[in-house]
């Protein structure tokens, strides 16, 4: 049995092989020929399709521009075959900007992919709707994303949150229904998809901290079930919200008790050569005697003082515990991220 089973390994391994060869002729340009591969994409067999979009996808990878192949890709987003959707998606991603009303062409197309029963339709039709920079296709988008949010895929729930920053940039007037799309976000128990909406968050309502009170901790307690980029992007708004809503460990206080009055003495050498005269000395005397009477009918008043130890709120030490179990991270980046947390911590201890 156990020969058998490496026979099978190595048979596996040598397909796989072959499909890389295979896989890699796309990216030999000599071997590309324009005028088939428009052919091939207004063929009736999936097969040759699927062949044509392999290798734009490869030209594209290369730095080519085939945009002018659009109208042609644009016309497959119908087919039914899943692999060659997917690569429609890809080319439509990376083009519709640069051809909205071609793209708008897709629309119908894209409201039926959004019921898809494969979430990487779904996610891919979603990314490729928010990709047409038309604000015709805002109230549209609108809709989908409402419905994106509350999927049962995390994978949709997170192309829904980075879809978010680019309806904000295509129609800023579009603020409150994305900022209430984002707090539904935020509710996710998901890191994944948690990390994209604190993206989102970030990049849509930066100042909104209200948005962030409920969810506060349960960001601290998955800070390191995120990915590096979730966690540069999670510590930066966890810094800023630390700074604005906690209050300084070494902070000015109120206490009862007798004030200490200071008066101004005679400006006199602070080295001399001559004793007080009789007259200084008497006068010395006088005052003293004043200061102890006042200081005998002085009330308590209340005095501002500065506290050096004070009690750390829960919520702060919660979120510097959670940072510090990131402090072994190979990533420059959050490395980076926590110099700065830790610096706004210091600045806040000393009510800087």
């Amino acid at each position: 049995m156990e020969a058998v089973g490496q026979v099978v390994s190595e048979g596996v391994a040598q397909l796989n092989q072959i499909s890389l060869l295979n896989d890699a002729k796309y990216f030999d340009e000599g071997t590309t020929h324009f005028s088939e591969m428009r052919q091939m994409l207004d063929s009736r067999l999936e097969k040759e399709k699927l062949e044509a979009l392999k290798r734009l996808l490869a030209l594209m990878t290369l730095g080519r521009d085939v945009s002018a192949f659009f109208p042609d890709v644009v016309k497959n987003v119908v087919v039914d075959n899943q692999e060659v959707k997917k690569l429609v998606y890809m080319y439509l991603v990376h083009y519709s900007e640069a051809n909205p009303e071609l793209a708008l062409l897709s629309i119908n197309s894209f409201h039926k992919d959004l019921a898809s029963y494969n979430q990487k339709v779904r996610a891919s039709a979603l990314r490729a709707m928010s990709s047409i920079r038309v604000p015709v296709v805002v109230p549209l988008l609108l809709l989908s994303l409402k419905s994106a949010v509350k999927d049962t895929s995390s994978y949709v729930r997170r192309a829904a949150a980075t879809a978010l920053p680019k309806v904000l940039s295509l129609d800023p007037e579009q603020l409150d229904s994305l900022c209430d799309l984002v707090a539904e976000l935020l509710t996710s128990p998901d890191p994944a998809v948690l990390s994209s909406a604190c993206f989102a968050f970030q990049e849509v309502c930066p100042e909104r901290f209200d948005l962030l009170h409920a969810h506060f901790r349960k960001i601290c307690h998955l800070l390191a079930d995120f990915d590096e980029w979730g966690q540069v992007v999670a510590l930066g708004i966890l810094t800023r919200y630390g700074r604005t809503q906690f209050l300084s460990p070494r902070r000015r206080v109120k206490r009862k008790g007798k004030k200490k009055k200071t008066k101004a003495t005679k400006d006199r050498p602070f080295y001399s050569d001559d004793e007080f005269s009789d007259e200084e000395k008497e006068s010395s005397a006088e005052e003293s005697d004043d200061e102890e009477a006042e200081d005998e009918d002085e009330e308590d008043e209340e005095e501002e003082v500065d506290v050096a130890e004070a009690d750390l709120d829960s919520d702060h030490a919660l979120l510097l515990m959670q940072a510090a179990l990131l402090l072994h991270s190979t990533s420059s980046a959050v490395g980076y991220s926590l110099s700065l947390l830790s610096e706004s911590w210091c600045l806040l201890a000393f009510g800087l």
